[in-house]
C-alpha cells in the first residue's frame, strides 16, 4: 500500500509479527512486496508479479545470482509454512502455506505469486491489532533476524511500547531456529542478538537494547528496551568493570582463567577476546560468590 506521503508499506495483522516461519532474507523480501501491493479495499487476493531485475534495484541486491536465486526461492516458498496463534499465550497454532502458487518466468524474468486464501484475516480489511512495515527499511537488511526484530519494533511502537521480554525458548521459536542451532547463550547472542541490534543501530531509525534474565546461573529470557537508533548503549556491566579496583579485577581475571579458554592466557590476551565481555556478568557473580572455580 503507498501511503499519502508516497511511502510504501505493508500492513499485516500482529498476528502474523508474532507467528513463526522460517523463511530466509530473500523470501521475507518477497512476501513483504506482496504484501505491500495489497490496497486498502481490497477484498481477495490478486496475483502478484516481480520483475527481478526491479526486485534487485529495490533491495539493493548486487549478486549475480539474483536470477537462480529468485528460481529456488518459487519453489521454497511453496512450502513454507507460517504458524499463528490468535492471541498471546494460545496453545493452539493455525498452520498454513503463505502461497497458493508461485511461477517463475525465465523468460519474463519474473516471478508471479498468490497468497493462501486462509491469509485473508491477516492481510486484508484489517481494522485493528495491525502493524504498518515500512518497506524502504525492510528491504535493506541483509539479516532475516534484523528483519523479524524490526517487525517486533514498528508493531510496538504502533502500542507506544518500549519495553517487553521474552522466554529464550519462546525466542528461539519465533525465530524459528534449529533446536542445536545457536544453543550456547554466547553464540545466540553474537550470532542473533548482536548482530540485529547492530544493523538495526546502522540502517533503522529504532534499535533495542537488552539484558538477560537468569533463573538461577542459567539465562532463560531476555529483557529489551527499545531506543532511539545509533544511540550509545548502556552496559552497567562492562561500566562495572571499568569502575572495580584492582583487587577485584584480578579475581574476575583469576576466574575467567579457570575456564579452558583462557587458561594460561596473559591478562592482554583475554582482554582482548570479545568473549570475555559477554561473559563478564557471570564472572562477576562467581566471584560475588565467592566461588573459586567457574561454574556456567
Amino acid at each position: 500500500m503507498i501511503t499519502e506521503s508516497g511511502e510504501q508499506i505493508a500492513v499485516v495483522a500482529n498476528q502474523i509479527i508474532r507467528a513463526r516461519h522460517r523463511l530466509d532474507p530473500l523470501e521475507q523480501k518477497v512476501i513483504a512486496f506482496g504484501i505491500g501491493q495489497i490496497a486498502r479495499d481490497d477484498t481477495d487476493f490478486m496475483r502478484h508479479t516481480i520483475s527481478i531485475a526491479d526486485f534487485a534495484e529495490l533491495t539493493g541486491s548486487k549478486s549475480g545470482r539474483i536470477y537462480s536465486q529468485m528460481s529456488d526461492v518459487t519453489k521454497r516458498l511453496m512450502q513454507s509454512i507460517v504458524e499463528i496463534r490468535e492471541n498471546e499465550g494460545d496453545r493452539i497454532r493455525k498452520t498454513f502455506q503463505w502461497l497458493t502458487e508461485c511461477d517463475y518466468n525465465d523468460k519474463q524474468g519474473s516471478i508471479t505469486f498468490k497468497f493462501h486464501e486462509r491469509l485473508k484475516p491477516y492481510l486484508l480489511e484489517l481494522k485493528n491489532r495491525f502493524t504498518q512495515i515500512r518497506l524502504e527499511r525492510f528491504y535493506q537488511f541483509r539479516s532475516g533476524y534484523t528483519i523479524r526484530f524490526f517487525e517486533r519494533i514498528e508493531m510496538m511502537r504502533g502500542q507506544s511500547r518500549m519495553v517487553f521480554e521474552m522466554p529464550l525458548t519462546e525466542m528461539r521459536d519465533w525465530l524459528g531456529l534449529e533446536p542445536k542451532q545457536y544453543d550456547q547463550i554466547s553464540a545466540f547472542r553474537a550470532y542473533v542478538l548482536d548482530i540485529a541490534q547492530r544493523e538495526l543501530d546502522e540502517k533503522s531509525d529504532w534499535s533495542f537494547s537488552y539484558l538477560p534474565m537468569k533463573t538461577g546461573r542459567k539465562v532463560t529470557g531476555f529483557d529489551f528496551t527499545l531506543r532511539p537508533a545509533r544511540t550509545p548503549k548502556t552496559d552497567p556491566i562492562r561500566d562495572r568493570w571499568k569502575r572495580a579496583n584492582t583487587a577485584l579485577k584480578a579475581r574476575v581475571m583469576a576466574a575467567a582463567r579457570e575456564l579452558t579458554r583462557w587458561d594460561g592466557a596473559t591478562d592482554d590476551a583475554i582482554l582482548r577476546d570479545d568473549e570475555f565481555y559477554k561473559n563478564l556478568g557471570l564472572l562477576f557473580e562467581t566471584v560475588d560468590k565467592g566461588q573459586t572455580a567457574l561454574k556456567f
